[in-house]
């Protein structure tokens, strides 16, 4: 999805079932804007969709 220009600035979440810390930072590395690991509640999930969601950049404005 990087590669296309069309589609570079989409946000991608992980939804995972493993839940070590090394496959959350390789994804993260990769570029996904973050990783929720399962179990969740609905709840939880809304939580952390939200919180990654304020982290990335505005659209629009410039990267730091």
């Amino acid at each position: 999805m990087r590669e296309n220009s069309e589609m570079a600035s989409i946000p991608v979440v992980f939804l995972t079932v493993k839940a070590h810390w090394r496959t959350t930072e390789e994804l993260l590395a990769l570029g996904a804007a973050g990783v929720i690991s399962k179990p969740f509640s609905a709840k939880d999930l809304s939580d952390q969709l939200k919180g990654i969601w304020q982290k990335l950049p505005k659209a629009g404005a410039p990267e730091t």
